[in-house]
Order: structure tokens, then C-alpha cells, then sequence
């Protein structure tokens, strides 16, 4: 299971019509929606300059100029820094309608090297993985959050409430993360999102 199949699952399940995708890169993820509405926001820069979004701009761009814009479902897979994920996550949530949900793709890291910032690897993740587990402890009242455990680990943000919960060091680690990587991102495997849905 990867990230689209998730996110067609929601699709299909919720019976969704309109999708934003934060970070395009190649389009692969993109083409694979199966939705009424799609629309793509990505600046389109370096390696990513052939990518075509549907809004050539940053995300941070994107929410300040279509701040009524709203989406079923949102996928945020943009610039792997926690301080821009946090933006992303709080200006989704802004532009989703009642009963949608929040994807975020690479949080889930398996080495210390691949979530380093700067980048040092060919396969990089980042922090993302900061944001969802800060975000989940913050709100854990409000908002069901959950990582599926494939695709270097998919996070989900819905309403709802999180039952799973772990207090929060003064420093996010990837050693505290290793050793506490069920609870802090309340990990599932891809057979219990399946019974969920």
C-alpha cells in the first residue's frame, strides 16, 4: 500500500471530490488520485523544476492568495523542514472542509541520516516527523492522528480523538524517536488501516 492508495482509500470511503496535493516533485503521487477535482501546488525549482502544478508558487504563497479556497483532502508532501510542515499542517487544516482529512507522506524515518537537516542523502525524509508528533500531543482532544506504517510512513490528521499519548521531551530526537516510535507517532500497520476504513 502507498501513499495514493491511502489517499484514494479516504477518496472512496468519504465519497471526497476535491484533493490538494502540497509537493509534487515528478507528478507520480499526482496522477494517481482518482477524484472529481485535483489541484497542485509546488514552486517548481531545481530538481523539481519539470514537475506542472497547477499553482506554480510556494505553499505559503498558495494559502495567502486562495485563502477561501477549500479541499476534501489535503496530501502534504512540500519542503521536509519541521517549521514549514507546522505552516502546512496549520493552513490545511484552515482550508478543509468539515469531515476531511490531512495527509502527510515521510514520517516515519528508520535511520538518524535520512531525517537530518541540511540534507545529507539520497533518500531524505526530513523532520516531518517533528511536526506530526508535536501536532498530534497538542491536539490529541480534537483530532484523531495515526501513522501507517509503509511508504516511509504515512500520517494521518482527522477529526476525532487520539488515545494513544506520550509525553513530549524538551528535545525531539531521533534517538527518543527510535525508541519510542509506536507511541510517539501511534503507529499502525497497514491491516489495522484497513479495518478502520
Amino acid at each position: 500500500m502507498r501513499r495514493f492508495d491511502i489517499i484514494n482509500s479516504f477518496i472512496h470511503k468519504n465519497g471526497y471530490k476535491s484533493y490538494l496535493e502540497i509537493g509534487v516533485s515528478n507528478g507520480l503521487n499526482f496522477n494517481k488520485i482518482k477524484i472529481q477535482s485535483k489541484q497542485s501546488v509546488d514552486p517548481a525549482l531545481g530538481m523539481y523544476k519539470n514537475s506542472h502544478p497547477t499553482y506554480k508558487m510556494t505553499s505559503d504563497e498558495f494559502f495567502e492568495k486562495h485563502p477561501d479556497k477549500k479541499f476534501d483532502i489535503i496530501f502534504i508532501d512540500g519542503l521536509h523542514h519541521s517549521e514549514q510542515v507546522d505552516k502546512d499542517i496549520d493552513n490545511s487544516l484552515k482550508s478543509l472542509n468539515d469531515g476531511g482529512v490531512i495527509v502527510l507522506h515521510d514520517c516515519n524515518p528508520t535511520t538518524k541520516e535520512i531525517q537530518l537537516i541540511p540534507r545529507e542523502t539520497s533518500t531524505w525524509l526530513g523532520d516531518v516527523w517533528k511536526s506530526f508528533v508535536t501536532f498530534k500531543e497538542n491536539n490529541k482532544s480534537n483530532y484523531q492522528c495515526y501513522v501507517v506504517d509503509t511508504d516511509f510512513g504515512c500520517g494521518v490528521i482527522q477529526n476525532g480523538k487520539t488515545d494513544i499519548s506520550i509525553n513530549l521531551p524538551d528535545e525531539l530526537t531521533y534517538e527518543w524517536l527510535d525508541k519510542n516510535r509506536k507511541e510517539a507517532l501511534n503507529l499502525i500497520s497497514i491491516e489495522e488501516f484497513k479495518s478502520m476504513l
